[in-house]
């Protein structure tokens, strides 16, 4: 399955980022939900068979983590949404260490965690298949 592969080295590109300082205080504008929600919907139909997959939920307040079930698409969607903004601005010459910091910034804070669970339901889907 190419995306595990692809999701791998996205991965490892973001852990090799150079910690650094914005040049800018530029926000990318965000991706609205609809616009997300049409993503996501287009990845969850790509996705076919390999859609869904379970993970344990544990929040702080929980004593017991919970089993849930997760769409796939909903990783995948939520990093898209996380990235595309940035390479839009890189794409329009912004400022490459304003990229680079937002990149690190939501990979730390949101993205690298869908990136992680998508690749470890990628890597079920291919080993029991």
């Amino acid at each position: 399955m190419r995306l595990r592969s692809q999701l791998a080295a996205l991965i490892a590109a973001a852990l090799a980022l150079p910690e650094s300082e914005p040049a800018t205080t530029a926000v990318p504008p965000g991706i609205g939900h609809d616009t997300w929600s049409a993503r996501f919907a287009a990845i969850d139909t790509a996705l076919g068979s390999a859609a869904a997959y379970w993970t344990a939920s544990l929040s702080p307040q929980d004593i017991e983590p919970e089993v849930v079930p997760l769409p796939l698409a909903d990783d995948l969607a939520d990093i898209w949404r996380d990235l595309r903004p940035t390479l839009d601005q890189l794409a329009s010459g912004a400022e490459a260490a304003d990229v680079v910091w937002q990149w690190r910034f939501t990979f730390d804070a949101h993205w690298g965690l869908h990136a992680v669970e998508a690749l470890r339901a990628l890597h079920i889907t291919v080993a029991t298949a």
